[in-house]
């Protein structure tokens, strides 16, 4: 043994001092500043199978071991390994606005349709745009969700909430918006959660957390729309539920609460907390006081002057009494309650009793812009005369008079004559007013002048001698600023034969029944009535020839006659004849308080009534 192993080590010092050369086949790569190192292959060979013969020479063909590699990678992106996802396509790469936004000094060249090359701008720039155009896109949006009174309320939240998840200076601009005049949501139930009693909060008390954890969202609010709180079918909501307490609670929250509309309650059913949170906004703007019953109100008539004394910012007043009763306010209330507000532009009083509203308290207003007076007993003709003498005649453009069964034709003369201000007047009652005794309609003393008056509204079921005196006033030129004059009671067409022609609209079936069935009826106060008539006088005017027009040949023989039929109005006139109703959809041309109070839903959308149309 001690030989054998002394042979052997001597062999290996041999073998080191003189390597044998090798063949060209055996040569190998030598690896750079690595030493050559002999390769020893070891083999073992397990079979189940004991019979199959095992080759000698098998370490010849067993190929060299490889550097083991600590990863293994697939060859290819549709190898699929274990625990991995095999994907049917090779994953690409989408570039964020920020890498976008790094080739900005270099700003690329797009070819547009017409083969000229567009520069496209990049993404800072729309980011530095000034507020002023921004909110010129803003008023685009809003028009665009507004048509014919009817606000789609749904689309309009929806694109302002996308706009604040664009980018911080649109989120700064669009937020006004979106708060700024907030529509309520509908007062829905929240669901019940699975294996509890509770339930989850429904989208009214979701607003009021928003507008409490965020204040400077709250003082964002500056019109309220409560029309979801109205039930078209069974009218105002039970101001008693919860929800209404949830209304209290949003109002208390807009400290900047500038008017609420589409949710009055009358005065004696609502809760004292609804009033008492008005009270506290003291830049409101617009306000409808709703007196509804017979019953005492939870408002006596100090409490509801002292209401007033916070208000100094309102513009707009509504005065509703349900029912005309003797002493519900008390006397001289409405006059106290008026001279509270400082800063009052337009005023309606409507229902009230005798001791309530009379000529005296029409005397008493203060300068006015527009003044709405309906079913008042206690104003008379002598009473309006004198209103040329109070403080609201030299200020006054807007007068409307509805319901007074004013008899005398020459309150309107005084009217006209010592208003200087007047731009529009609509006059709405049953009988029309008459001249004094002795006193001719063709006379100059007959006649309405006014300078200033641009709108008309006159509409008397029983129109009397009143039309005939309008009509000569326009076409004497009393009226020269005249340009829009709205007549449902011209049964004859005296005032639309001095206006422009109107449009001419086809008649269908449904509306030649609906005109013979009417035309049995002496007087009516229908607008589709009034504009179904007008169409008829149109038609009647063409079938009347207003010129010929004769061909003749060489020898003046008549060859070819055409008959030109005429029609109705002056081309020259500058006056359009309107027979379009206040509201979108009635049958009555002048809105009344129902129109606005109540709410209605048109298309998907809801449509909107301000309280402007009453004026």
């Amino acid at each position: 043994m001690e030989h054998t192993a002394m042979s052997l080590l001597k062999s290996r010092s041999l073998r080191r001092k003189a390597p044998r050369e090798r063949d060209s086949d055996e040569l190998e790569e030598i690896l750079p500043n690595r030493p050559v190192k002999q390769v020893y292959v070891f083999t073992q060979v397990v079979r189940d199978d004991s019979s199959v013969p095992v080759p000698r020479s098998l370490g010849s063909d067993v190929p060299q071991r490889q550097p083991t590699q600590r990863h293994t990678w697939p060859t290819s992106h549709k190898e699929r390994k274990p625990g991995t996802y095999q994907f049917s396509e090779a994953p690409t790469l989408t570039k964020t606005p920020w890498e976008l936004d790094r080739h900005r000094a270099r700003p690329q060249s797009q070819r547009s349709h017409n083969g000229t090359a567009t520069r496209r701008l990049p993404a800072h720039v729309f980011e530095q745009l000034p507020t002023e155009i921004y909110t010129c896109i803003l008023a685009h949006l809003e028009a665009a969700h507004h048509k014919d009174s009817v606000v789609y309320v749904d689309s309009r939240r929806r694109d302002l909430r996308n706009l604040c998840l664009t980018s911080k200076r649109w989120a700064m601009v669009a937020m006004v918006s979106l708060y700024g005049d907030l529509w309520l949501p509908l007062p829905t139930v929240g669901s019940k959660r699975m294996l509890s009693l509770a339930r989850t909060k429904g989208t009214l008390e979701l607003l009021l957390r928003t507008l409490t954890d965020a204040p400077d969202l709250a003082f964002l609010v500056r019109r309220l729309h409560a029309t979801s709180l109205y039930d078209s079918a069974h009218g105002f909501r039970n101001p008693s539920a919860p929800m209404s307490q949830t209304l209290e609670q949003v109002i208390e929250r807009c400290t900047e609460l500038e008017s609420l509309s589409g949710c009055t309650f009358p005065s004696q059913t609502v809760r004292v907390g609804y009033y008492a949170k008005l009270l506290q906004r003291p830049r409101l703007r617009e306000h409808v006081w709703l007196i509804h019953s017979r019953s005492a109100s939870i408002l006596n008539s100090s409490g509801l002057m002292d209401c007033h004394n916070n208000w100094q910012w309102l513009e707009t007043l509504v005065l509703v009494h349900g029912v005309v009763s003797e002493g519900e306010v008390g006397i001289g209330a409405v006059a106290a309650i008026i001279a509270r507000l400082c800063s009052l532009k337009h005023l309606s009083v409507s229902g009230f009793s005798r001791d309530d509203f009379h000529d005296g308290t029409l005397v008493s207003l203060p300068p006015l812009q527009s003044l709405r007076l309906e079913r008042l007993p206690g104003v008379t003709c002598d009473g309006l005369e004198q209103l040329r003498n109070s403080r609201a005649a030299q200020g006054l453009r807007n007068l409307t008079l509805v319901d007074l069964n004013l008899y005398s034709l020459r309150t309107m003369q005084v009217l006209f004559a010592n208003l200087p201000q007047l731009r529009r007047f609509r006059l709405q009652q049953n009988d029309s007013p008459a001249l004094l005794a002795g006193t001719s309609y063709t006379s100059k003393r007959a006649l309405l002048a006014s300078q200033t008056l641009q709108y008309l509204h006159w509409d008397c079921v029983h129109p009397g001698v009143a039309i005939d005196v309008l009509a000569k006033s326009i076409a004497g030129g009393n009226l020269p600023s005249l340009q829009a004059i709205r007549a449902p009671s011209d049964y004859d067409g005296k005032l639309q034969a001095l206006c422009r022609p109107i449009e001419h609209h086809a008649i269908s079936a449904d509306d030649l029944a609906y005109l013979a069935a009417e035309d049995e009826r002496s007087y009516s106060r229908s607008l589709r009535l009034s504009r179904l008539q007008a169409q008829r006088r149109v038609r009647e005017s063409r079938a009347q020839p207003a010129f010929n027009v004769v061909i003749e040949n060489q020898d003046e023989q008549s060859q070819q006659t055409h008959v030109i039929g005429s029609f109705l109005g002056d081309m020259q006139s500058k006056i359009e004849y309107l027979l379009e109703p206040d509201v979108r959809d009635s049958d009555c041309a002048l809105a009344s308080w129902p129109d606005v109070a109540t709410s209605r839903r048109v298309g998907g959308g809801e449509l909107t009534v301000p309280l402007s149309v009453l004026f």
